[in-house]
């Protein structure tokens, strides 16, 4: 006679058990820096490159540089090119999830301008905490 290993009279038990093991796991840690309102410290943006005042013309390339840093967890940045008028030229989201540190260097070629505007560079930052920093550059963008 044959003994058997395994009742299914237990696989009931077995099946609440494995739930409250998964759920048990799925559970935020206490020390979750991506909860809203944990993190009150903004992130740190230093824009280096454009500066204000710096002028381009069609077929030039605008350089997006600088670095941001956080005491917990960067999310993403925003980088963009307003013209005069307020319109967007340019907008790019990055992610840049857990970093504490990140070095910006993003790229725009000048096109499409038929008279001498300014145009402004944005480079909005936000960490988990939904902090934020900002800086802008204003330049003179031409022929």
């Amino acid at each position: 006679m044959q003994k058997q290993i395994f009742s299914f009279k237990f696989l009931p038990m077995l099946t609440v058990l494995l739930a409250m093991v998964i759920f048990q796991n799925c559970k935020d840690d206490e020390g979750d820096s991506h909860e809203p309102g944990e993190d009150t410290t903004a992130p740190v943006l230093s824009l280096t490159s454009p500066t204000n005042g710096q002028n381009f013309v069609n077929g030039d390339t605008i350089h997006i540089m600088g670095t941001v840093t956080d005491e917990t967890a960067l999310h993403e940045y925003v980088w963009s090119i307003k013209d005069a008028g307020g319109a967007t030229v340019h907008e790019a989201t990055v992610s840049v999830h857990d970093k504490i540190e990140h070095d910006i260097h993003e790229m725009h070629v000048v096109s499409g301008v038929t008279a001498a505007t300014t145009w402004t560079v944005t480079v909005h930052v936000e960490d988990h905490g939904e902090n934020s920093d900002e800086e802008s550059a204003t330049l003179n963008v031409g022929q």
